[in-house]
C-alpha cells in the first residue's frame, strides 16, 4: 500500500518544518510505503529554499515548488498534478498541523486493510484535541456520517481527510477555478468559493460510497488557538464571508440530488455551535463595525450585499427535518432584519439598536455543543 501525506503550503515555513518532520518520523509495517507531497506556489519566506533541499535529501519526498503559479489555479490543484499515478492513499495535511504519533499512519493503513470489503473512499482522523479516544469507528455512507457528526466536522479540517487517490484528485481538480472566483468585485462571483469549497468537492465524489469516521487522537493542530498572523490572513482572504457561501454548497449539492434527505441540525455543527450561528454573528458584526465610517455602512452597495447574505442563510430551511428549527432560524432571521433596519433608519447612531445587536452575537456564539465529538451509542 502506497500512502501519500499531502501539504498545501503558504509562508509557513517553520510550521511546515514540523509538519513534514511527523511525517518523515513515521513507524509503519513493511508493506506500506510512505511518501510526502507538498505544493508551494506563492511562498516569500524561505520555504522554496527548504523544500529544494528537503527534496535532495528525501527520496520519497516530492515537491512542486512554483511560487510565480499563484495566480494561476490554487495550491490544492497543483498538489493533485503531482500526485504519482501508484498512490494508493492520499492523507491532506494543513501545513500548521503534525502526525500526532509515530504509528499514526500505521493505525490508519490498518484501518483501510481491516475495512477493505466495505470499498473505502474516505477516512475521517479524528484532530486530537475533539477526540474521546474511544477507539471505536462508525462506518457508513457520507451523508449519514454527515448527518450524525457534521458536514464542516466530517470534511471542513483539511488535516482530518484521508482519501483514495482517485476521489482525492478528482475533488481537488474541481477547485482548479475557485482561486479566481476569490478575487471577484461582484458578490455572485465571490459567491462561487466559499471557505469550504474543498468539503463540497469531496463529498460529491464520496457520495454513496462507504467513508470512516475515526474517534482517536491521530491529527492535531500546532496552535491550538488562532494566531494574529492567521487572522490577518483569513482577512486578506476574506474567509469570514466566505463561511456564508457555504449555504450555497449546499443548496448546489441538493440541486444536483447528491442531499437528497433532509438533515438533522447536526449537520449544519460547526465545532461548538450551528453554522447559523457563525453566518448571523458575522453579519451583525458588520453593522457595528467601528471601522466603517457611515457613509460605507449607508452605501447602497454595502446594504445590498448584506442583504442578499442574510436572505443567503434562510437555504438552509429546505434542508432541514425538523420545523422548530426552521421556525427558530426563521424567526432569527427576521429579527436580524429588523434590527438591521432600526439600525439603518437611524443612520447607525441608535445606541439601543447597537447594544441589541451586541447582545445578540454573545448569544449566538454561547456553544450548543461541547468541543470534542459525541460520544459513540
Amino acid at each position: 500500500m502506497k500512502i501519500a501525506v499531502a501539504i498545501p503550503t503558504f509562508n509557513r515555513v517553520e510550521y511546515l518544518r514540523k509538519a513534514v518532520q511527523s511525517v518523515l518520523d513515521q513507524v509503519h509495517d513493511h508493506g506500506v510505503e510512505l511518501y510526502t507531497v507538498i505544493s508551494n506556489i506563492a511562498s516569500t519566506d524561505g520555504t522554496g529554499d527548504y523544500l529544494d533541499q528537503l527534496n535532495k535529501d528525501h527520496e520519497n519526498v516530492i515537491v512542486y515548488n512554483q511560487p510565480e503559479d499563484n495566480r494561476k489555479f490554487p495550491n490544492p490543484y497543483f498538489l493533485a498534478s503531482v500526485i504519482p499515478d501508484d498512490i494508493d492513499w492520499v492523507w491532506l495535511m494543513g501545513d500548521d498541523d503534525y502526525l500526532m504519533q509515530k504509528n499514526t499512519v500505521q493505525d490508519v493503513s490498518r484501518l483501510i486493510r481491516n475495512h477493505q470489503q466495505n470499498e473505502l473512499c474516505l477516512i475521517h482522523a479524528c484532530q486530537g484535541g475533539r477526540s474521546r479516544s474511544t477507539r471505536q469507528v462508525r462506518v457508513g455512507e457520507i451523508f449519514d456520517l454527515c448527518n450524525e457528526f457534521g458536514y464542516h466536522e466530517m470534511l471542513g479540517w483539511f488535516s482530518s481527510i484521508v482519501l483514495r487517490r482517485s476521489e482525492f484528485v478528482d475533488s481537488m481538480n474541481e477547485l482548479k477555478e475557485t482561486h479566481h472566483y476569490m478575487r471577484s468585485d461582484t458578490l455572485e462571483g465571490r459567491s462561487n468559493y466559499s471557505a469550504f469549497a474543498h468539503s463540497a468537492a469531496i463529498y460529491k465524489q464520496c457520495v454513496g460510497k462507504k467513508s470512516l469516521f475515526v474517534d482517536w487522537p491521530l491529527v492535531d493542530p500546532q496552535d491550538r488557538k488562532q494566531t494574529e498572523k492567521t487572522a490577518k490572513r483569513w482577512a486578506v482572504e476574506n474567509t469570514p464571508e466566505r463561511y456564508l457561501f457555504v449555504a450555497d454548497d449546499l443548496q448546489r449539492l441538493k440541486d444536483l440530488g447528491l442531499i437528497k434527505n433532509k438533515c438533522s441540525r447536526l449537520f449544519f455543527r460547526y465545532l461548538t455551535v450551528n453554522f447559523w450561528d457563525l453566518w448571523l454573528s458575522y453579519l451583525m458584526s458588520l453593522l457595528i463595525d467601528k471601522e466603517k465610517t457611515e457613509a460605507e455602512l449607508t452605501s447602497e452597495k454595502f446594504l445590498t450585499e448584506w442583504n442578499i447574505n442574510l436572505d443567503r442563510i434562510m437555504k438552509v430551511t429546505e434542508l432541514l427535518d425538523d420545523p422548530n428549527d426552521i421556525k427558530q432560524l426563521s424567526y432569527m432571521h427576521l429579527n436580524v432584519k429588523y434590527m438591521a433596519g432600526c439600525l439603518s433608519n437611524g443612520k447607525f447612531f441608535d445606541r439601543a439598536a447597537l447594544d441589541a445587536i451586541s447582545e445578540q452575537i454573545q448569544t449566538l456564539i454561547v456553544p450548543s455543543y461541547n468541543f470534542s465529538f459525541f460520544a459513540f451509542e
